[in-house]
C-alpha cells in the first residue's frame, strides 16, 4: 500500500512538472486586453485607469485584480461561472488565460516601506 501511495505522489509530481503543464495558466496581458476589449468591454471597464464600467453592476477589471486573495485560478473560475448579471462566455482556453493575465497586470503595486 505504501508503494501505491508513493507512485501516486510521484505521478502527480511528474504531471505537475511536465513541460506545458503550467502553460495553460499563463497568458499575455496585451493579448488579454485585446480579448477583453472584444468580449468584456461592453459591460466592464477593462483598460488600465478606467474606473467606471459601462454596466454599473459589472466591476472594473482593476477592482477585481485588487481584491484580496485574487489569484489566476480564481479569475479563471470566475470566467467559467455563470452569474446572474453576466452572460456565459465561451472563450478558447488561451483567450481565458490571456484575460486572466491582463486582469492580474492591473494590480496596484505595493509600495515599499522606504517609499511611503
Amino acid at each position: 500500500m505504501r508503494w501505491v501511495h508513493f507512485f501516486m505522489v510521484l505521478a502527480l509530481c511528474v504531471v505537475a512538472c511536465a513541460p506545458g503543464s503550467r502553460a495553460q495558466e499563463s497568458g499575455e496581458p496585451k493579448r488579454g486586453l485585446a480579448v477583453a476589449r472584444e468580449h468584456c468591454a461592453g459591460c466592464h471597464a477593462v483598460a488600465p485607469g478606467e474606473r467606471t464600467s459601462p454596466n454599473p453592476f459589472a466591476p472594473p477589471f482593476e477592482d477585481m485584480a485588487n481584491l484580496s486573495g485574487m489569484t489566476a485560478i480564481a479569475l479563471n473560475h470566475l470566467l467559467h461561472s455563470s452569474h446572474e448579471s453576466m452572460p456565459l462566455l465561451v472563450l478558447a482556453p488561451d483567450e481565458q488565460w490571456h484575460i486572466v493575465a491582463h486582469i492580474l497586470s492591473l494590480r496596484r503595486q505595493e509600495r515599499s516601506p522606504e517609499r511611503r
